[in-house]
């Protein structure tokens, strides 16, 4: 049933229209009746209508001043006049107000009812309209949703290094999305938990994460787009992906590293609350050499992990000047050769030049942890990928990574993260 109002300010009449008018019969329920405009503007502000149905000559407010205010401020509101004026120029003053029906005084109630069975048909046919819009809207989000996931999950191979990038252009093209470039860096920004995710409902935990990581996403997304310097897109576990790659090569690691700045600082004018940690790969210069770039990200963020004073790690700045930071040294080593069962302490000295006791002070000054437990975290972390990633046994995977033991591997995978290799690769498998 379609809403109606009547606004006259003789009650014979409003009182002769309510009780001749068959309005459910019509498709319309009388839901007020006023005596001026003034009355009707304040009915409508605490009650939506579909129709009012109101006289012109009226005190306080008339109807042509009320038909005014319905268009500037109800535009939805369709409006019949009923006048005694057969005055030209004030049916000409109510077109200039989208009045939809102009009828002349006295009316018989045969006559009104057919004006408002025509009414009922335009009512019924723009909600039909607003209907099929309705569905168009929600298809076409339904599509961006569905595209945005299948883009998300081919730059993500690509980067990984997990899909052949012919294959990956060739699926980037159908999308009509072009990656090209003389240089290329992959970044990746992982948003920190903070008591803001502190809740009992584990999936409305996720659900909020979820929700930051699609809005900066949005906002890392715009900024790269504005500096013309690459794309952003999340992966499964909601850490942002940034994408740069460029046809100048000149300036390009200063741009991308001012990039990640800007992000950082958009996002923390947003919201003091979200902290973020990000890592940047070095610079490659082809699309079959990204997934070191996307590798050397995530041993920044791994980093950053042990150096909680820090927000961006920049691995092209770091490698260029690892000759000067011994640490760093040390950890691009440890990198290079966690899955050597037989490192020792020892090894990594003598390839550095550096006596034990004065590499363990260093070493822990700027890691905050010991050698040993540097080396068991990143051989976790590479566990953990492989565990998600990979179909290998459990003594393979404690093989790849430095364990000679298997049973030893269980009990420090376990003491890291709390469960078995077994069960965390069951919940995690096929996780990309």
């Amino acid at each position: 049933m379609y809403k109606i109002l009547l606004v006259d300010d003789e009650i014979l009449v409003r009182e002769a229209i309510r009780d001749k008018i068959k309005w459910e019969e019509l498709g319309f329920t009388l839901v007020g009746d006023c005596e001026n405009g003034k009355e009707a503007i304040q009915f409508l502000q605490k009650q939506p209508v579909d129709v009012v149905l109101t006289d012109i000559y009226m005190p306080y407010i008339d109807g042509l001043s009320l038909s005014r205010h319905i268009l500037e401020e109800h535009s939805e509101i369709a409006v019949i006049i009923l006048s005694g004026h057969s005055d030209f120029e004030y049916a000409r003053e109510a077109l200039k107000y989208n009045v939809v029906e102009y009828i002349l005084k006295p009316v018989t109630a045969k006559e009104l009812s057919a004006v408002l069975t025509k009414m009922k048909g335009t009512l019924d046919e723009k909600h039909q309209e607003k209907e099929r819009f309705s569905q168009l809207t929600e298809t076409s989000r339904i599509y961006k949703r569905n595209e945005n996931y299948i883009l998300s999950k081919i730059l993500s191979n690509l980067i990984k290094g997990s899909i052949d990038v012919a294959t990956a252009l060739r699926d980037l093209s159908d999308l009509d999305i072009q990656i090209k470039g003389e240089c290329y860096r992959v970044a990746i920004i992982e948003i920190e938990d903070g008591e803001r995710f502190d809740s009992e409902d584990e999936e409305k935990r996720k659900r909020d994460k979820a929700s930051e990581s699609y809005a900066i996403t949005n906002i890392a997304g715009e900024i790269i787009g504005r500096n013309q310097l690459g794309t952003a897109f999340r992966d499964a576990e909601n850490l942002i992906n940034l994408l740069f790659y460029s046809e100048q090569v000149e300036d390009f690691n200063a741009l991308v590293s001012q990039t990640c700045q800007q992000i950082l600082f958009e996002v923390n004018r947003a919201s003091e609350e979200i902290k973020l940690a990000i890592g940047i790969g070095t610079c490659v210069k082809t699309l079959e050499e990204l997934h070191h770039s996307y590798n050397q990200a995530c041993d920044g963020l791994s980093y950053l992990q042990l150096k909680k004073d820090d927000v961006i790690i920049d691995m092209e700045q770091i490698l260029r000047s690892k000759k000067e930071h011994q640490t760093l040294l040390a950890i691009d080593y440890l990198y290079k050769n966690y899955s050597n069962c037989d490192l020792t302490l020892k090894d990594v000295c003598e390839h550095l030049g550096m006596s034990a006791s004065y590499f363990s002070s260093i070493f822990k000054k700027d890691t905050g942890t010991t050698f040993l437990k540097y080396l068991n975290h990143i051989r976790m972390e590479k566990a953990m990928k492989l565990l998600r990633e990979t179909d290998l046994r459990n003594y393979e995977i404690a093989e790849k990574v430095g364990f000679s033991d298997p049973h030893y591997f269980t009990i420090a995978f376990k003491k890291m993260t709390g469960e078995t290799p077994q069960k965390y690769g069951r919940e995690n498998q096929g996780d990309q």
